[in-house]
């Protein structure tokens, strides 16, 4: 009996040199119902990625889980309440709430949408499992975008210390696609027959994704080199996900492989305006490779403005699903005060895409979504910019912080061709090299750069918090989709809600 008290008494010295938060303060519930006015209808409308984008970005119903940092140790599981695609699509969208006489026919059992453990210094920082990614300067990226819902996979980043204010990085991440995803995709789509010269070319219904980042990082500017590959239809080992090789000059039969150049800089006397710039290269059409593929880039170009610094720290809870997106260490503004900026983003027609008879080897990834009870749907998400290849956007950024108040607005522009919002491989347009020589084949160019303007879409988003306690804050959001072209297919949505954390 003595050692069981000295066993007790142990226990609570070491409980009590733990951080005030440790043990006793690891769970948290967030309640987040919200109500709605929207003039969505899909029963005559078609569903798109915009849609599912903005599925996966809706205030959640409610969220239980467990958020615990000890000592650089980062474990994180949420497990959200929520509706599902079929009662989102039906009369429900006045709510976030799954509302129905059978819960199981209203709710949705994709969770968790985050779990993960993660661990950061000065030197690295290094994340196991579920969470959103993002690797690029600008708020939408062409390698790696926190648009796509989660990753699962591993992260791995060093970030030492060379100089005074200076940084080598390097970064490698490695993740899997949603094979139970893969397998429903196919009941539908045989990749062995989708091709009577290879019938076997898909060894296996498997799908990874390596990526990794050099780059140096100086007082004021940053730049960087990346690759990505998507590793498909065969086994994954060392050699086609070695961290230092060039993955293009393996040659390896079922890789995807783009190459990623980035660069930033603070400008300006008080240094509050970083400029950025990224090019992602998917494919480049020459004279020497008869039957090589399309041209296919994206381009990426901003700025961002840091008005003022209020030095404040937002007093409500922070109900920013990015917040615990994995990325590079780097030097950037506070969060505090007002900070302004414009994107432009242009994604060629052929960008992330494969050819038809080639479809799991495109720059995308899956997850399965319940419908309803029994019914299950596989989406595709694109690993780098949401909306896709075909695709010019323009967008105006504003975010303000304060103690009580949390703002977040965007005014896009987006340009879509009748390439990306097919979402298919290479499609008709090109029909194969014209052979008019020199380094680069200029072949179908317009098409190349271009397929044509299908839609043209004002794509307005702001959402606000106002802080009551640390615990409560009440909140208002607006989305729309209007579509200039055809006014009959626009969408918009005003809704409010109580935001709450336990």
């Amino acid at each position: 009996m003595k050692s069981i008290y000295i066993g007790l008494l142990s226990g609570l010295l070491w409980l009590q040199a733990l951080p005030s938060y440790a043990l006793f303060k690891i769970g948290f519930i967030d309640i987040f119902p919200t109500v709605r006015a929207t003039s969505r209808n899909f029963t005559d409308e078609p569903i798109d990625r915009l849609f599912y984008t903005q599925y996966h970005l809706n205030p959640k119903a409610a969220i239980v889980g467990i958020d615990y940092e000890i000592y650089g140790i980062h474990f994180f599981l949420a497990l959200d309440f929520m509706k599902n695609l079929e009662a989102e699509f039906g009369n429900m969208a006045w709510t976030n709430i799954p509302i129905a006489k059978n819960l199981p026919a209203a709710g949705s059992s994709n969770f968790p949408s985050e779990g993960f453990i993660g661990y950061e210094n000065n030197l690295l920082s290094t994340s196991v499992g579920r969470r959103r990614a993002h690797l690029g300067p600008g708020t939408h990226s062409l390698m790696l975008s926190s648009q796509t819902p989660y990753f699962d996979g591993v992260w791995l980043s060093f970030h030492p210390e060379t100089r005074e204010n200076e940084r080598f990085i390097y970064t490698f991440f490695l993740a899997a696609d949603d094979t139970a995803a893969l397998k429903r995709l196919w009941g539908s789509f045989d990749p062995y027959d989708s091709d009577i010269n290879q019938p076997n070319r898909y060894r296996q219904r498997t799908k990874f994704l390596a990526v990794h980042r050099i780059g140096y990082q100086f007082e004021h500017i940053r730049f960087g080199i990346a690759e990505s590959s998507v590793i498909y239809g065969t086994p994954l080992t060392f050699f086609n996900v070695n961290p230092a090789m060039f993955w293009h000059n393996t040659y390896e039969v079922g890789l995807n492989v783009t190459l990623g150049f980035d660069v930033e800089a603070l400008v300006g006397a008080k240094k509050n305006v970083r400029v950025y710039g990224e090019f992602l290269l998917d494919d480049v059409k020459t004279a020497v490779e008869e039957d090589g593929n399309p041209h296919a880039f994206g381009l990426s170009l901003g700025v961002e403005w840091h008005l003022f610094d209020n030095e404040e720290i937002y007093l409500g809870a922070n109900f920013d699903y990015d917040r615990n997106t994995v990325r590079e260490r780097r030097a950037t503004f506070t969060q505090s005060g007002l900070r302004l900026g414009f994107q432009a983003i242009w994604a060629t027609p052929y960008l992330y895409s494969r050819a038809d008879d080639d479809p799991l080897g495109k720059l995308t990834f899956h997850n399965q979504l319940q419908l309803g009870v029994g019914h299950w749907s596989v989406l595709e998400n694109y690993i780098g910019f949401t909306y896709g290849p075909d695709t010019i956007l323009l967008e105006l950024q504003a975010n303000y912080l304060s103690e009580r108040w949390k703002i977040d607005g965007a005014f896009g522009m987006l340009f879509w061709g009748k390439h990306g919002s097919s979402n298919s491989g290479f499609l008709p347009a090109y029909q194969g090299p014209m052979q008019i020589g020199g380094l680069f084949d200029p072949l179908n160019i317009g098409n190349n750069l271009f397929s044509g303007l299908e839609r043209l879409l004002l794509i307005p988003n702001v959402r606000v918090f106002y802080a009551m306690k640390s615990w409560l804050s009440i909140y208002g959001g607006f989305y729309s989709e209007l579509d200039t072209l055809n006014f009959s297919r626009s969408r918009a949505t005003l809704e409010s809600g109580v935001a709450m954390r336990f």
